[in-house]
């Protein structure tokens, strides 16, 4: 079943996110049920509204790998938004995103710093370097989630939320094995532009190659 959250507008705009449907929410939590609730919430905005920056940062990868990486992760992200709706529903909650300031200054960040690049090699290593400083903010938030859940005792929400910090931490592995050859192509070239051309130069001894 697929859930269609309140999103907070703040400008979002600006990050080319196609939001349908804006809406205010603010909690007023009482106790660590209320908490709990609200950190569902919040993981559920940070899901929604990474998803059409993934296929975003998808399109301008060069490496097939990264590529291949961002676009499996995209359908973990529909399934967790999915979870996140199901569990709130089953608690009797309204299946409404709670906006967090701190996830879209970051992705702000990642996407300034890979549109700043001219070379794809860099524009690779800005999307990897910016998607592994996300991930670790989402592993946080389900951490956190999970440990809620285990005191509350929400047995199914814990499984839930104990697969999907599985796939995030999947996701974080796989852009960490690729991200030295990745790092290293980026190293090997310097990109000087000037009005005609875009000149690429090999900073690595001949012996190199």
């Amino acid at each position: 079943m697929s859930y269609s959250p309140v999103i907070y507008p703040s400008d979002c705009n600006a990050l080319q996110i196609p939001i349908g449907k804006f809406g205010a929410y603010r909690s007023r939590p009482v106790g660590l049920p209320g908490k709990f609730v609200e950190e569902l919430k919040t993981l559920l905005w940070i899901e929604t509204i990474q998803s059409p920056i993934m296929a975003k940062l998808k399109d301008l990868a060069s490496s097939t790998d990264l590529a291949e990486i961002l676009n499996h992760h995209l359908e973990h992200t529909s399934d967790q938004v999915d979870r996140l709706g199901y569990m709130l529903k089953s608690m009797g909650q309204t299946v409404v995103a709670r906006y967090n300031l701190v996830f879209e200054t970051l992705l702000r960040e990642v996407m300034q710093q890979v549109d700043q690049c001219e070379s794809c090699y860099m524009k690779d290593a800005a999307i990897i370097s910016g998607l592994r400083r996300l991930e670790h903010f989402e592993i946080s938030g389900y951490e956190n989630a999970i440990t809620m859940a285990l005191v509350l005792e929400e047995t199914e929400s814990l499984t839930i939320l104990r697969h999907s910090l599985k796939e995030e931490k999947m996701m974080d592995q796989s852009l960490s094995s690729i991200s030295e050859d990745v790092f290293l192509m980026a190293a090997s070239y310097s990109v000087l532009a000037d009005s005609d051309s875009i000149v690429f130069r090999n900073y690595f001894p001949s012996s190199h190659h």
